[in-house]
């Protein structure tokens, strides 16, 4: 037994030990598997600033992508976990989850008139955007003020607050 003990100390000296205290993240990617299921709705972005006028979009509720994806989402709104939105181009806004829930945020991925293309090309700070480049984005019906407003959303990350 003595030997086998000898034997186990370096292998254990490898192994790290996580505080049993830590809070775990959640990564949300946006794709067919985590938007299955969630329905589709209509809203409007008005005098959107990204397109500088009022855009009828197809879009998810943030709060049923989220709702589809995280179990007990109440819990880790009240317990201060942060949203991040991790965008394509490297862009990283993030919120308080529980100022985010129920404010009506739409995770929109088409222009409802653009037809095919999804997204209409559009410019920001000079620099083109294509449908890809737009992708899924998240704005908030009545324009609400103080709240993420990107496009090119990829993931959806759910942190303890810091």
């Amino acid at each position: 037994m003595r030997r086998l003990a000898l034997l186990l100390l370096p292998a254990l000296a490898l192994v790290s030990v996580a505080p049993a205290q830590s809070a775990p993240t959640l990564s949300i990617s946006l794709n067919a598997e985590t938007l299955r299921g969630v329905p589709v709705t209509t809203g409007i972005f008005p005098a959107d600033q990204l397109y500088k006028r009022d855009v009828r979009v197809q879009a998810y509720r943030l709060d049923d992508v989220l709702g589809r994806n995280v179990a007990d989402l109440a819990r880790l709104a009240a317990a201060g976990y942060t949203l991040t939105f991790l965008c394509s181009d490297g862009y990283a806004p993030r919120a308080r989850l529980a100022d985010l829930l129920g404010q009506g945020g739409l995770l929109a991925f088409a222009d409802a008139e653009a037809g095919k293309a999804r997204w209409a090309p559009v410019s920001y700070r000079d620099k083109p955007l294509n449908a890809e480049a737009v992708g899924n984005y998240l704005n908030w019906p009545d324009g609400a003020a103080k709240k993420p407003v990107p496009w090119g959303v990829v993931t959806l990350e759910l942190k303890p607050g810091t």
